[in-house]
């Protein structure tokens, strides 16, 4: 039996929604590695590559990494436009993630509308963006590697 599109979308939500993950990682980025980057990323984990395979096939975007440390794979999407792609598709479908899936869109809107872009963020963008990552955070739960006032401490942005 073929299974329509919306079908398809439908069962990639369900799959997210228990499988997946929305996180922002945050890089330290330039030579004095002084400032930082935020990168968003979606991923959803398995122990076998067959069904990660199968919802690339279908959303056509998207990569797999096989992590041989915890033996799983993930398929993971860290472009800006996949990511908002896959918001597009999976949102409407999600039940449980769908807070995450928002907060992670506002993040790639804030910072592709900068004034100016690769540039160190100002603090107040820091603010926004380290809140728009803590909120993240509470939904998603697990430990942080730097709480916000780490990194504005570090920064001399107290």
């Amino acid at each position: 039996m073929k299974r329509t599109k919306k079908e398809w979308l439908n069962y990639i939500a369900a799959f997210f929604d228990g499988e997946g993950n929305v996180t922002i990682k945050i890089l330290k980025n330039g030579k004095a590695r002084k400032y930082y980057k935020f990168s968003p990323e979606i991923f959803i984990t398995q122990k076998t590559e067959n069904v990660l395979i199968q919802i690339k096939k279908i959303l056509k975007f998207g990569k797999i990494y096989k992590r041989l440390r915890c033996e799983r794979f993930d398929y993971g999407i860290r472009s800006h436009a996949d990511i908002l792609e896959f918001i597009k598709l999976i949102k409407p479908y999600s039940i449980v993630k769908t807070i995450q899936l928002s907060l992670i869109k506002k993040l790639i809107f804030y910072k592709e509308t900068r004034k100016i872009r690769n540039n160190p963020y100002t603090k107040e963008e820091l603010k926004i963006m380290l809140k728009i990552r803590d909120d993240l955070h509470k939904l998603n739960g697990g430990k942080l590697k730097y709480t916000s006032k780490q990194i504005l401490r570090k920064l001399n942005c107290k």
